[in-house]
């Protein structure tokens, strides 16, 4: 499933200077119907495997995602910077991320909702004009425990706008 995500992610990292595509995880299916999308950029490790076990940070997200009730299959991982930077972000990276966004979207066969983390990823989002219902979140990997129910809380409301009988439905 996630063959055309790394295909995408592998052209970005060559139309950004100092690019490095990152690997999108199996549970990346693209017949789900919550897309997560975090900053990516010089932010975030180089050439991981994003949003599966193995990737560094897996662990705490993957605490967050099972608290919110979302399942392997029923989430897609996309960085709003399709790959890994050498540097700090600019304007134009935003900007062109904000087009790679749009064509991850489409890849999706039914995306009810999109989790945008990160002040970044909102801009990025709110520019790529999907049409897809946004919400709002910060990073677990860059927030306090306090803000974890916020988190959570935005990733229930993405999954319950997007499976509103529930998973499976």
């Amino acid at each position: 499933m996630p063959d055309a995500l790394n295909a995408l992610a592998a052209e970005a990292a060559t139309r950004f200077a100092g690019g490095t595509a990152y690997t999108y995880g199996g549970q990346d299916a693209l017949s789900a119907r919550v897309l997560i999308v975090e900053e990516g950029g010089a932010s975030f490790p180089t050439g991981k495997d994003i949003g599966s076990p193995t990737d560094e940070a897996g662990g705490k997200w993957a605490s967050v995602l099972e608290e919110a009730g979302l399942v392997s299959g029923t989430y897609s991982w996309w960085n709003a910077v399709p790959c890994g930077l050498d540097r700090k972000l600019t304007a134009d990276d935003r900007a062109r991320g904000a087009g790679f966004l749009r064509r991850a979207v489409e890849l999706h066969t039914d995306l009810h909702a999109i989790v945008a983390v990160g002040s970044v990823t909102q801009s990025v989002v709110k520019a790529a004009r999907t049409g897809v219902t946004t919400f709002a979140a910060r990073s677990p990997l860059r927030s306090s425990n306090a803000e974890r129910e916020r988190i959570v809380e935005a990733l229930v409301l993405a999954r319950k706008h997007a499976y509103p009988l529930g998973i499976g439905d």
